[in-house]
């Protein structure tokens, strides 16, 4: 007996022994405390409820119906699908039904022009390996977030990007939703209506409207419900088939192309192994290993073996997806290790876009408003956020409560990042962490966890279920007091003004949190005091469905835009289009400016468009206008900085970056520095302060330069242009020539300059600077003094109120500018000039001048033109950008006359700056090219992204250089035979070829692709085999098994 009872110890949590002698336990008394004990032993977990995890949810009670026919249920489940997926077309009825597109930066700058390619690279029957457009060259298929080998993806091919887009991330909506119905029916024993619930509150809940600039990170998050229920299917049922059904789906993730969310999936699935192995240790009676080692002694065995028969499962999941995933891994994994994040993010960069903790009410609560930054919204909404609080008020009551609960909370835990003490332990010590920056985007498990919670939160309501005891109603009441309370007098005085933060929520905001979250608390917590309370479920669930549209309406995926807006080619972008060479391009410009026919696009998109689709569709064309990197490749433009944040750039062009931003000076930050990480994730033009050098450009094959007209200035109505100045210290001097032969024909008879002073406050009142002479085409010389406090002046505010001179009248204020204030001077010729150059000199004694903009005017037409300060840089368009052709553009692939030998790619990067267009730098030992004078020309005959063909005729052997990337996978031949490719100028890659006139023809294939395939080729195979061969074995046994039966003598 004792040791019977010692057998039985360990699972006492599942036995209830009678409450009181005289009715046994059979509730019949009036005694609450036997009623409550006898429906909660009711209630318990029994073999045909333990599949479901809900514990009162599977039959029920013998006073009860009886239990629904199949027919029935499956008649249930269609409905609530058909109501899923009938919701999910209402609220993106613009995305479906219209030729629209969806308005987002990183949509437009990047997703939209990798789809593009990638769809015509695939309707052309080829498959896209390299990508030419970005940085000097790319792997295309390499880059993860491509996603070539997705499946759903397929389908899409025919479509361009922007429809593909908006009709993929309808369709995830879709799976989404439809994986939590699953996954709450099938294991967490949800009813159709609570699985619907929780599937709605997930698949159109505020995080995934929130992330549709992020197309991948939708699609990799969309398979998580079913990754979920895949594993706990495998797990409990013993099933080689649901797991390799699970890892197909993990395939689906990590081809989707967001590792980072991939990563998080596996997360929550390595804690439910967890989870799984530790609750069936404790909970699973009747289970071998617990009826084998059920005496306490063996306790720690049992928590092996379900810990190893947990981990085996999710290692099968995990080597199968990842083999069915190789074709697309194996090239990533190359990339990663020629990449920025090869090694890992250094901790600064790791815990870039931290959740701060003031910002967790608008992460978790829908704003009704201006959103905050995508990736801190994780909102399921206030009435998710109260049926998460019923469900946690019965988690005994279910076996999966408690795991989401806290799921969701290392999802906020880990999502504040940098600003809780513990992260740097996260950091150092959690595997994979330090390979991934936004912390916030652990968020996605809180969202995923808010909607498992609701989903078993409404089936609590809806499940008749124990009374409750007269103290934990006294509880509960006082529970529902307090947060009425806290909702009406606490929140609003902790609010975000109140605070000093940006963004506080306004009144109409909070009272919508009133409005759906107190009706919300009311009926989940009263729902607990009541026997028969579906009545409460249903109103919630209404609620639900009346919130969820409303928080999203506010957001980009509620406001999509005609397609004619992503195929508008603007005049500036026109410009570049019609170039016909082969040449880079880099964007300085800022889309902070008004396009000039501002007015015109407000009247043709306002009759149609609401005013926020009106904004969105302008910011869309003025991306155009400044070519915003990776825009460019829509229309076959190379653009010498792109847009990742990713697996790219190289650890070679971040290096070249980094050195450009050394020797030209950084935008200053808050704090002056930034980690080596954070600048190679810069676009040039967000780090850079000023133009680098026109030669170093030149040679890395940029021909045109567009930049902005935000800190040009107009004085007396003559435009100035402020992109170059010129900047001179004593004894120095510039001369820049000028050819205004076409803009100013009839020549000039005055000229207005501006510019200012810097650390010159000694200087008297006109004392003079220096002097700007304009020589005429016939010789003639006109001189224009500059003088301290007439002409020019002081920059500084501070400077100037001690400087030793006054500021001249006219005054440009512009505080973006370096120092403070500009200064305008005008001088009138006196006759007709046709200036061909200008000269600058400095005359003062200490500090430096500077001349940014100068504008000749002809006063008899009224017309004038402003050059540019820098003659290598002569402005070849002025719309609402202005495009600057570089004067020292070297062409795409040349012969270099001169050859210069270092010892190590290094020693390259340094000779590089100041290398002539025509010389190249190589490793010694790399090559026999001597360093003999070489003349000869090249000819490009085809250029595709993975193959090059050019045609080279040279005097002597020696090397033939293309100004594309070095990068493993790309071979070469030189008349169909094998040749080495070797690393020239640091970035690009050459060949040796011989004298006399050759075919050079550079080929690029994966190293990594071939192994890939054979990898994924066989593990489709295997899990064909298992899906489809596994079924039919069992079928071909059961039916030996009936003949066999049937063959046997009838036993009388």
């Amino acid at each position: 007996m004792a040791a019977a009872s010692k057998r039985a110890r360990p699972f006492a949590g599942t036995m209830v022994s009678a409450c009181c002698s005289p009715c046994s336990g059979s509730g019949s008394c009036r005694n609450w405390r036997c009623r409550f004990r006898s429906s909660r032993r009711a209630t318990m977990t029994t073999p045909s409820t333990r599949v479901s995890g809900w514990r009162g949810a599977g039959k029920r009670s013998a006073a009860g119906s009886r239990k629904l026919p199949r027919l029935r249920g499956r008649a249930q489940d269609a409905l609530a699908l058909g109501g899923i997926t009938l919701l999910v077309l209402m609220l993106h009825a613009k995305l479906v039904l219209s030729d629209t597109g969806l308005a987002d930066f990183d949509l437009m700058g990047y997703f939209y022009p990798y789809w593009q390619m990638r769809h015509e690279a695939l309707r052309a029957g080829t498959l896209p390996l390299w990508n030419p457009h970005l940085f000097t060259g790319a792997p295309f298929l390499g880059n993860i977030q491509t996603a070539v080998f997705y499946p759903p993806n397929w389908p899409l091919i025919p479509f361009d990007a922007p429809r593909a887009v908006a009709l993929s991330y309808v369709a995830h909506v879709w799976l989404a939703a439809a994986g939590m119905y699953a996954l709450l029916r099938m294991r967490l024993g949800a009813q159709p209506p609570a699985a619907a619930g929780g599937a709605l509150i997930f698949g159109l809940g505020g995080f995934l409207a929130a992330q549709v600039g992020h197309i991948n990170q939708v699609q990799a998050a969309a398979w998580v419900p079913l990754l979920v229920l895949a594993y706990l299917q495998a797990h409990a049922r013993r099933s080689l088939r649901w797991a390799v059904v699970g890892a197909v789906v993990l395939a689906c993730s990590i081809t989707a192309g967001h590792p980072q969310e991939t990563y998080l999936s596996l997360a929550a699935v390595g804690g439910l192994a967890a989870y799984e192995g530790l609750r069936s240790a404790f909970s699973e009676p009747e289970a071998w290993f617990n009826r084998r080692f059920a005496d306490r002694e063996w306790f720690i065995l049992r928590m092996l073996g379900w810990g190893a028969y947990s981990g085996a499962v999710l290692a099968v999941i995990l080597a199968t997806g990842g083999a069915l995933a190789a074709v697309q891994l194996l090239p990533a994994v190359e990339l990663s290790g020629q990449g920025i994040r090869s090694g890992g993010l250094p901790y600064d960069a790791a815990v870039s876009f931290s959740l701060a903790p003031w910002e967790m009410l608008r992460a978790l609560l829908p704003t009704h408003g201006e959103p905050p930054l995508t990736e801190f919204i994780a909102t399921p909404g206030v009435v998710a956020l109260g049926l998460c609080l019923a469900a946690s008020l019965r988690w005994p009551w279910h076996q999966y409560t408690l795991y989401f609960l806290l799921l969701s909370i290392v999802g906020i835990v880990f999502a504040v990042g940098n600003f809780a003490f513990w992260y740097p332990w996260v950091y150092d010590f959690v595997p994979g962490v330090n390979l991934f920056r936004v912390p916030a985007r652990w968020l996605f498990l809180t969202a995923f966890s808010a909607a498992g919670l609701a989903g078993i939160g409404l089936q609590a309501l809806f499940t008749p279920a124990p009374l409750v005891s007269p103290s934990r109603r006294s509880l509960l009441a006082a529970a529902l007091i307090a947060a009425s309370v806290a909702a009406v007098a606490v929140l609003p005085a902790w609010s975000y003004a109140s605070l000093g933060l940006l963004y506080a929520p306004t009144a109409s905001v909070i009272a919508l949190w009133f409005l759906f979250g107190v009706p919300a608390g009311l009926l989940a917590i009263g729902g607990m005091l009541v026997w028969r309370r579906a009545l409460f479920a249903w109103l919630l669930l209404s609620l639900v469905l009346i919130e969820l549209p409303l928080a999203r309406a506010p957001m980009s995926v509620s406001h999509p835009l005609p397609a004619a807006v992503f195929h508008t080619v603007r005049p500036g972008l026109s410009h570049l289009v019609q170039d016909e060479d082969r040449f880079r391009v880099l964007t300085l410009a800022n889309p902070a400016f008004e396009p000039g026919d501002l007015g015109e696009l407000r009247t043709l998109y306002g009759q149609t468009l609401t005013d926020q689709e009106v904004r969105l569709a302008v910011e869309a064309l003025k991306y155009q206008d400044i070519v915003v990197p990776n825009t460019g490749m829509r229309h076959g433009l190379d653009t010498l900085d792109a847009y990742d944040g990713g697996m790219l750039p190289t650890k070679e062009y971040a290096t070249l970056k980094r050195e450009i931003l050394n020797r030209t000076g950084r935008i200053p930050t808050r704090d002056n520095r930034a980690s080596e990480a954070k600048e190679a994730g810069l676009l040039l033009r967000d780090a850079v302060g000023d133009v680098p050098d026109a030669a170093l450009l030149g040679g890395l094959n940029v021909k045109y330069l567009v930049a902005d007209r935000l800190t040009d200035v107009w004085v007396n109505g003559i435009y100035h242009d402020l992109t170059f100045a010129r900047t001179l210290r004593q004894g120095e001097s510039a001369t820049v020539p000028l050819d205004l032969g076409r803009p100013m024909p009839a020549g000039v008879t005055g000229i207005s300059l501006t510019g200012y002073l810097e650390g010159a406050q000694a200087m008297s009142q006109g004392a003079l600077a220096g002097t700007v002479t304009i020589v005429d085409i016939g010789g003639e010389r006109f001189s224009i003094p500059l003088r301290a406090g007439i002409e020019t002046a002081e920059s500084s505010s501070d400077r100037l109120a001690v400087a030793a001179h006054q500021a001249p009248a006219a005054v440009i204020d512009r505080r973006w500018l370096p120092g403070n204030h500009v200064y305008a001077a005008t001088a009138v010729f006196g006759r007709v000039l046709h200036p061909r150059e200008m000269r600058i000199e400095a005359m003062l004694s200490s500090g430096s001048l500077t001349v940014n903009g100068v504008a000749f005017v002809d006063s008899r037409t009224g017309s004038s033109y402003a050059p540019s300060l820098d003659a290598r840089w002569p402005r070849a368009y002025t719309g609402d950008t202005k495009v600057y052709r570089n004067a020292e553009f070297a062409p795409r692939a040349y012969v270099p006359a001169r050859i210069q030998q270092v010892a190590d790619a290094n020693a390259q990067l340094a000779a590089v700056f100041g290398l002539p267009p025509d010389a190249a730098v190589v490793t010694a030992g790399e090559t026999k090219a001597g360093i003999e004078p070489v003349r000869g020309v090249v000819t490009v005959t085809h250029y595709g992204p993975e193959r090059v063909e050019l045609t080279a005729e040279m005097d002597r052997a020696g090397l033939v250089v293309l100004r594309d990337s070095f990068y493993p996978g790309w071979r070469a031949t030189v008349d169909g035979a094998d040749v080495t490719v070797v690393r020239a100028n640091y970035l690009f890659r050459a060949v040796e070829v011989p004298a006399g006139r050759h075919t050079v023809v550079f080929r690029y294939l994966p190293t990594h692709l071939q192994l890939g395939l054979n990898v994924s080729l066989w593990a489709a195979i295997a899990t064909l085999a298992v899906l489809l061969a596994w079924p039919g074995f069992r079928w071909l046994r059961q039916l030996r098994e009936r003949l066999r039966t049937a063959a046997s003598p009838v036993q009388t």
